[in-house]
């Protein structure tokens, strides 16, 4: 489900002819999708007479996949109102010089949410991955396919939010904000893929 939708009734609205959900929303989804496996991976661990020693930190990342999965989808909604308030600050009346410096603040401010988002999404989904390359030498061989493609998930959706948010970041005025967000992101990118290598390493080496 993606808030009270099914996964097919998402997907129905991504492809439709409409603006929103788009990328962002999707690299959410993608990033829930990733804790999802991380979930699912130390399930199949935990309980395990033979994975006994690692059961208390199995059970320790499963749940952090859990409540990073929660504020994933949360992401998807949050995405799409962000959208929608960029859309309703463009369309205001811009007829006046007072009009014009309205609509530009409305803007900015828009935008500036609009921004936050995928940078939220970027910070969330590298800690995805993270997790990953924090289970993976110990996590049951069998569930260890399921995990590698949780970390390809949650990187492609830093590697998504990031590029959000640097394309967002062009249109806002506020040097400022600019770089607060540019020291947040701290390279997530390759951080991620990082990450996100020794997973599949670690894995290959397994199976």
């Amino acid at each position: 489900m993606v808030g009270d939708q099914t996964i097919d009734h998402f997907l129905e609205e991504l492809a439709g002819g409409t603006a929103e959900p788009g990328g962002g929303a999707a690299t959410a989804l993608m990033a829930a999708t990733g804790a999802a496996l991380v979930s699912m991976a130390c399930g199949l661990t935990i309980g395990r007479e033979k994975y006994r020693q690692q059961e208390a930190a199995m059970i320790r990342a499963r749940r952090d996949a859990e409540a990073l999965r929660t504020q994933a989808l949360s992401l998807v909604a949050d995405d799409i109102q962000a959208f929608r308030e960029v859309t309703a600050a463009y369309g205001l009346p811009r007829g006046t010089g007072a009009e014009k410096d309205e609509r530009t603040a409305c803007v900015q401010a828009a935008l500036k949410g609009a921004t936050e988002v995928p940078l939220h999404i970027a910070i969330l989904a590298s800690r995805v991955v993270e997790l990953c390359s924090d289970v993976v030498a110990d996590v049951n061989p069998n569930a260890a396919g399921d995990l590698a493609v949780g970390a390809l998930a949650a990187r492609g959706a830093v590697d998504g939010a990031v590029l959000s948010v640097k394309i967002n970041l062009r249109l806002i005025r506020d040097s400022t904000f600019q770089t607060r967000v540019d020291e947040q992101l701290q390279d997530k990118s390759a951080m991620a893929r990082a990450s996100a290598d020794h997973v599949i390493r670690t894995v290959e080496a397994r199976t």
